[in-house]
C-alpha cells in the first residue's frame, strides 16, 4: 500500500524535515551521536575488508611468488619480457564480493542512522546507545534494498551488454563490416557507451528506494515500487539534478584525496612491504596501490555519507508528502 501524506508526516517528528534546512538541522542537533556510530560502522567495514584482502593475498600467494622468480630468472638471461602476474587477479577478485557487501552494510547503517536523526522529535539529543537501538530495526530491510537495487542495475547491464555483442555479432556476419575493429561501434568504449542508459535509467528510478524503506518501514520490493513512482514525476528533476551533483562532487572528493592526500602512502606501505616482509616487488606494488586508495575510500565514506544520505531522505519526505503527486 503507498504511504499517504500523513503516514509520512506521522513517521516525522518535524514536518519541516521535507526541506533540506530543517533536516540538515536535525542531523546536527544529533551531532554527538551519529559520528561515534558513522566511525564504529566504517571501523567495522575496514576490518572486515582488510580480512578480506588479506585471504586474497593469501590465495594469491603462490602466483606472486611464481611471478617473482619468473620475473628473476628473466633478469638473468636479459630477457626484457619479464613476466607479468595478471594470475593473481583471479583471487584478488574474490575479496572484491566481501568489500561490495561491506560498503552496502555501512551505507545501510548510516542511512538509517541519517533517517533516525532527522525525523527524530525535537527535543533532547539522542545518545550513541539510543541512536543504535532506534535505528538497528532498520538496517536489514536497507540492506535488502540495496542488495536487490544493485542486482537489478547489475542485471540492466548485462542484458545491455549480451544484446550489445550479440547484435555485433549479427553484424559481423555482414562480409566487408568489421564492427568490433578500432573504427567500429562495438569498442570497449562504445559498448560500456551502450550499457549507460539502462543501468542510469534503473538507477535514477530506485534512487530513493532505501529512504522510503528507513522512512516507511517499506519490504524491499515495495520500496523500488515507490521510488519509481516518485521519481517519474517532474518534481523528482532538481532533486535528482541535486544528487548527482552531490554525486559528483564526492566523486571529485576521492579523486582529489587519493592524489594528493592519500599518496604518500603508496611509498609508505611499499616499502614497509619491502622491508618487514618479502622482496617480492609485484607484492609491495599492489600493497603501495590499495593502501592510499583504501584510506580515500574510508574517509570519504565517513565523510560523505551522512549528508549524502541526509539530502535523499528529505527528497524522499519532500516528494512523498505532495512534492511529487
Amino acid at each position: 500500500m503507498r504511504p499517504t501524506d500523513q503516514s509520512v508526516r506521522n513517521r516525522t517528528g518535524d514536518v519541516a524535515a521535507d526541506r533540506l534546512g530543517p533536516a540538515f538541522g536535525a542531523l546536527r542537533r544529533q551531532g554527538r551521536s551519529l559520528p561515534p556510530l558513522v566511525l564504529g560502522t566504517v571501523v567495522l567495514a575496514c576490518a572486515t575488508g582488510l580480512a578480506a584482502t588479506v585471504t586474497a593475498f593469501a590465495l594469491a600467494w603462490p602466483r606472486f611468488t611464481q611471478a617473482w622468480h619468473d620475473k628473476l630468472a628473466a633478469e638473468r638471461s636479459e630477457d626484457p619480457n619479464f613476466a607479468q602476474p595478471e594470475s593473481v587477479l583471479l583471487p584478488a577478485l574474490g575479496a572484491v564480493p566481501v568489500l561490495l557487501l561491506a560498503a552496502g552494510l555501512v551505507a545501510a547503517v548510516v542511512h538509517a542512522a541519517c533517517t533516525v536523526c532527522v525525523t527524530a522529535p525535537r527535543g533532547p539529543s539522542l545518545t550513541a546507545r539510543g541512536l543504535w537501538r532506534r535505528t538497528r530495526s532498520r538496517v536489514p530491510r536497507l540492506a535488502a534494498v540495496y542488495v536487490l537495487r544493485s542486482t537489478l542495475v547489475l542485471s540492466a547491464a548485462l542484458a545491455s551488454g549480451a544484446f550489445c555483442v550479440g547484435l555485433g555479432l549479427a553484424v559481423d556476419a555482414v562480409p566487408g563490416v568489421d564492427p568490433f575493429g578500432s573504427d567500429g561501434p562495438f569498442t570497449p568504449t562504445g559498448i560500456a557507451l551502450m550499457l549507460t542508459p539502462a543501468t542510469v535509467l534503473l538507477r535514477a528510478g530506485f534512487l530513493l528506494a532505501p529512504a522510503a524503506s528507513a522512512v516507511d518501514g517499506l519490504a524491499p520490493r515495495a520500496a523500488l515500487r515507490r521510488s519509481w513512482h516518485l521519481m517519474r514525476h517532474r518534481a523528482a528533476l532538481p532533486w535528482l539534478l541535486g544528487a548527482w551533483l552531490l554525486g559528483a562532487a564526492c566523486t571529485s572528493a576521492v579523486w582529489l584525496l587519493v592524489r594528493q592526500f592519500a599518496e604518500p602512502l603508496h611509498s609508505a606501505a611499499r616499502d614497509a612491504v619491502l622491508t618487514g616482509l618479502t622482496p617480492n616487488t609485484y607484492v609491495a606494488h599492489a600493497a603501495g596501490v590499495l593502501a592510499p586508495v583504501a584510506t580515500a575510500a574510508l574517509l570519504c565514506t565517513a565523510v560523505a555519507l551522512p549528508p549524502a544520505h541526509t539530502y535523499l531522505t528529505a527528497a524522499y519526505l519532500r516528494l512523498g508528502s505532495g512534492g511529487g503527486r
